[in-house]
């Protein structure tokens, strides 16, 4: 399972967030449970946010965004 947000430009917040299960599942949520916090997000980054990402230890529990 991989959740995707759907981020407001303005805010630079997620205001909706979506589950995929797989290729054919797809399911959107207003907010995540804990254990959903703790899934892979999808997403495309930049090389710089990949490299910060990993010096820093990043998770996704630990995003601002959620």
């Amino acid at each position: 399972m991989r959740v995707m947000g759907l981020t407001d430009p303005s805010t630079k917040k997620a205001i909706s967030w979506g589950l995929r299960d797989g290729d054919s599942t797809f399911k959107r949520v207003r907010t995540l449970t804990e254990e959903e916090i703790k899934l892979p997000i999808e997403e495309t980054c930049n090389d710089t946010m990949l490299i910060s990402r990993i010096e820093s230890e990043w998770t996704p529990e630990q995003d601002p965004n959620t």
